[in-house]
């Protein structure tokens, strides 16, 4: 139970510290989903919002650790209510955590009209493209993402074929926090398909967003143009890696969990270090890159002599952004455009293309949730 405790206290305080510091890895004109003029960005009013903001989510996410003092000392019976406990404290958590975004949204709506309109002027925004940014962006190729995982998901489904009718019936398919385990299963051909078609859905998933952040459309500091290229296309490739990493990792842990059915492995911890391994790359990575790139690489150092062009702002297009999470924008042809609060992608559900992308997504989220009655497990 402790270890189980420890893990949750983990885990809500590190959603709280990452959703607290997305404020401030995000672009610095776009704060709590709203653009302002780069200047207006320095102000104090500003910083005040996005500590109170920070501070706010890691003492609600402590809030929500509280709770879990009561499952101390409890016996097994009293883990599967801890785990009950945190799916839904982490969901709720999750739900206010907007909910307090879009408070802070509101209000720096609200500031942002209180700037004088000819500090503000249409005429003074920009917009700023590199025409050799495609041919300069790169990503770690879908081509070598699918083939290096291809691979270890072919390693999954032929090894359960060529053990088959030496597997033990029942098949051991959980392990508790100490490595034994707590769960056996009816040996079935369902069994040992859950785990190559759980990997193939999540190779899908990388496939679309490493694509996705190929393809995006560009943003660039309308003031240093040159260096915000160079920051961007370094951002991109950085989150790559990551997503490639992830995937591998990924892959080769459904490999071993394979492993431990098809030889009916009763020790699971090896499969407890690879989880711990796989969350620590996740949590790692995310930090890592976060704190250095921040959102399209504006963190960056870049050491690059640039003459800063005529000062102005950024195109305000707030219009097309729906409390500055949703972009809808029909007349633009970008499926993919950056967040505006946070780090990475999002889709322009403006976009028929985007659409399709989004209830795919969705698909295949029900799917990997029904795939084990699916297959009758």
């Amino acid at each position: 139970m402790l270890h189980f405790i420890l893990i949750a206290v983990f885990t809500f305080l590190f959603t709280g510290i990452m959703i607290g510091i997305t404020p401030y890895i995000s672009r610095r004109e776009t704060v709590f989903g709203v653009l302002i003029p780069g200047e207006k960005a320095k102000d104090y009013s500003i910083s005040d919002l996005k500590k109170r903001y920070f501070t706010a989510t890691v003492l609600l996410s402590l809030l929500m650790c509280v709770p879990l003092a009561f499952f101390y000392g409890g016996g097994e019976e009293m883990v599967d209510i801890a785990a009950i406990y945190f799916a839904a404290a982490l969901i709720v958590y999750c739900i206010l955590a907007y909910v307090l975004y879009y408070v802070y949204h509101r209000k720096m709506k609200a500031f942002k009209e209180t700037i004088p309109r000819d500090e503000y002027l249409e005429e003074c925004q920009k917009i700023v493209v590199s025409t050799d940014f495609n041919q300069q962006n790169a990503v770690v190729s879908n081509g070598l993402f699918a083939v290096t995982n291809i691979l270890i998901i072919l390693a999954t489904i032929v090894l359960p074929i060529f053990f088959f009718d030496r597997i033990p019936d029942p098949v051991p398919t959980h392990w508790g926090i100490d490595g034994t385990v707590n769960t056996y299963s009816e040996k079935s051909i369902g069994l040992f398909l859950f785990i190559p078609l759980m990997q193939i859905i999540i190779l899908g998933l990388m496939l679309v967003s490493n694509h996705g952040f190929k393809i995006a459309k560009q943003k660039l500091n309308v003031n240093r143009p040159k260096a915000s290229r160079q920051q961007n296309i370094a951002f991109r490739y950085a989150v790559s890696k990551f997503l490639f990493l992830i995937s591998l990792v990924c892959s080769v842990l459904m490999l071993a969990i394979q492993c431990a059915l098809v030889f009916s492995i009763h020790d699971g911890t090896f499969i407890i270090v690879l989880s711990i391994i796989m969350l620590v790359l996740s949590v790692g990575g995310s930090l890592y890159i976060a704190i250095k790139y921040g959102q399209g690489g504006e963190r960056l150092k870049i050491n690059e002599d640039e003459v800063q062009m005529k000062p102005g702002d950024t195109y305000d297009d707030d219009r097309y952004w729906i409390a500055g999470l949703i972009y809808y924008n029909p007349k633009d042809s970008a499926v993919w455009v950056e967040k505006r609060f946070g780090m990475g992608m999002t889709i322009n559900f403006g976009s028929p293309i985007g659409i399709l992308i989004m209830v795919g997504l969705l698909l295949a989220l029900v799917v990997m949730i029904a795939l084990p009655f699916i297959l009758g497990m």
